[in-house]
């Protein structure tokens, strides 16, 4: 009995331990481009937020929590090539494409992220098929990846330098439910507008 309770104490140290590190790697990615700053944790307390309101149970709840956390990891090594790269421009979407795939890869080793993996490696899959990394449409593509990116759509279109500077959060609710049925699941999109306070624009395509 004492050996297991010392080997579960273990393992919950490891597990910490790996948890910091690999949040404090997501902050220095963060930290080299103001425009992605504090991203991950806004992103996390939508899917939160949207997985509370589908009453998920608590450890699905835990596993949305380390996806969205970490859903971009990937882009850490993207932005090591990218700087070593004589071109970085005509190489920058070759590797955008792969950091999900290349965010697992780093979280793999982890076992107890496990069950977050899919939501890292099918963020950027979309309802109709045409995302990536593997073209999966609707309910392929797991619950997890389908909230995130409800969430990583709209916290992108706030913060994102592409998006313009006359994009405030109204106008990025429309957005998102403009995406519904296409990029965006569209039953996790009319959760995403009731949990932030605009159900009357669900359905509304303006």
């Amino acid at each position: 009995a004492a050996v297991a309770i010392e080997n579960a104490r273990l393992h919950e140290t490891l597990k910490r331990s790996y948890w910091e590190t690999v949040r404090a790697l997501t902050r220095a990615i963060e930290a080299k481009d103001p425009q992605v700053l504090g991203h991950s944790e806004r992103v996390t307390n939508y899917a939160l937020r949207m997985g509370q309101a589908l009453r998920l149970s608590p450890e699905d709840m835990e596993n949305l929590r380390f996806a969205a956390t970490l859903h971009d990891i990937g882009k850490i090594a993207v932005e090591e090539q990218l700087m070593r790269s004589t071109n970085p421009q005509a190489y920058r979407e070759a590797l955008e494409n792969n950091h999900p795939l290349v965010g697992m890869s780093i979280l793999q080793p982890a076992e107890f992220l496990t069950p977050a993996l899919a939501g890292v490696r099918y963020h950027h899959e979309h309802w109709d098929g045409s995302g990536y990394p593997e073209g999966l449409k609707g309910e392929d593509i797991p619950l997890s990846a389908r909230i995130i990116a409800v969430a990583n759509s709209y916290d992108n279109l706030l913060h994102a330098e592409w998006a313009g500077p006359d994009m405030d959060p109204e106008k990025a609710i429309h957005e998102i439910n403009k995406r519904g049925g296409t990029e965006l699941d569209p039953e996790l999109v009319k959760t995403f507008l009731s949990v932030m306070g605009y159900p009357e624009i669900i359905n509304t395509k303006r």
